[in-house]
């Protein structure tokens, strides 16, 4: 188990393609701007992106 860290890296550096999944917030947290009103939730900024159904 204490190999994983190196392990996963190795596996990222080796992969054709990688996927992130990750939770919403996640880039609030981080400091990256949302796209989502604080009070309400809702989308804001302009339409919503092509594909988005919510």
């Amino acid at each position: 188990m204490e190999d994983l860290p190196r392990d996963l890296l190795e596996l990222a550096r080796t992969a054709r393609t990688v996927t992130v999944l990750s939770g919403a917030g996640i880039s609030a947290e981080s400091g990256v701007p949302t796209f989502r009103d604080a009070g309400t939730g809702r989308w804001r900024g302009g339409p919503a992106p092509p594909g988005c159904t919510w």
